[in-house]
């Protein structure tokens, strides 16, 4: 019975946004603290509250860029909302908006608008492919929650089989392995949760469960091949019979888990 296979690597882009956020924000607080010392033509007040609310986008970038690479659909909104919002404030900035009685920034501070500037175009570079990519990354989501859902199914029927092979006193190895299956269920429950972190997280995470899965996988190989026999007469042949159908309802179980796990983790580098 094949009911092995290998899981590879994935991961998703919103690290860069990230890294994007704090250069980003970084250059609008110094540009801010030159507003503070400079106050210019009264528009002070107007320009520091625009560099804050630059800061505070940029802050919404961040998260919202986590929640949309878990999934979370309403993120994908507030990213194109966001989007447009600092594309209009900065315009404001570097030019002025005469409807707002708002003058183009001086002279003094073109460079920091144009590192401002250089790093929004990466920002929102790595922010349009995840809105992009909305489709791949609502649909891993909800793959790893029907994949997810297989687990207490599973679960159960590992702690049943577990119990009668125990019950018929086959030999200790075999009870032990069995035995071990529940704990590799709960690793790759926490595996299965960590799956949508994104960066390291997510590696580490393919890691855990894959390791995890294979051994299951060993353990489930022996306990298929253990020494029952169908064919014995008595209680004893009716036990062990109990004993092999359990473990093959277990291989069932496994092999639709780990299906959905493959296609999941295959998923995981087009996000």
């Amino acid at each position: 019975m094949a009911i092995r296979t290998k899981v590879g690597g994935g991961g998703g882009n919103y690290a860069v946004v990230v890294l994007a956020v704090f250069l980003l924000t970084s250059i609008v607080l110094a540009f801010a603290s030159f507003l503070h010392n400079e106050r210019w033509k009264g528009h002070n007040e107007r320009f520091l509250l625009m560099a804050a609310d630059q800061q505070i986008l940029a802050q919404q970038f961040s998260s919202d860029a986590v929640a949309a690479a878990r999934g979370d659909q309403a993120a994908f909104g507030r990213l194109r909302k966001n989007v447009a919002t600092f594309d209009a404030e900065l315009k404001d900035l570097k030019q002025g908006n005469p409807d707002k009685g708002l003058p183009p920034s001086p002279e003094e501070v073109s460079g920091l608008l144009n590192d401002v500037q250089s790093a929004w175009l990466e920002l929102r570079e790595a922010t349009d492919e995840i809105v992009a990519a909305e489709n791949d990354f609502v649909g891993v989501r909800d793959l790893a929650e029907a994949t997810g859902a297989l687990l207490p199914e599973l679960a159960e029927a590992t702690q049943a089989a577990a119990e009668l092979l125990a019950a018929s006193a086959k030999d200790p190895k075999s009870v032990l392995a069995a035995a071990e299956q529940s704990v590799l269920l709960e690793r790759m429950v926490g595996a299965l949760g960590n799956l949508l972190q994104g960066g390291t997280a997510t590696v580490e995470a393919i890691d855990r469960g894959t390791i995890a899965a294979d051994k299951f996988a060993d353990n489930l190989e022996e306990l298929l091949d253990v020494d029952v026999s169908a064919d014995s007469e008595g209680a004893e042949g009716a036990a062990n019979a109990e004993v092999r159908a359990a473990f093959e309802n277990v291989a069932l179980l496994y092999e639709a888990l780990r299906s959905g796990a493959d296609e999941l983790v295959s998923a995981m580098p087009q996000v």
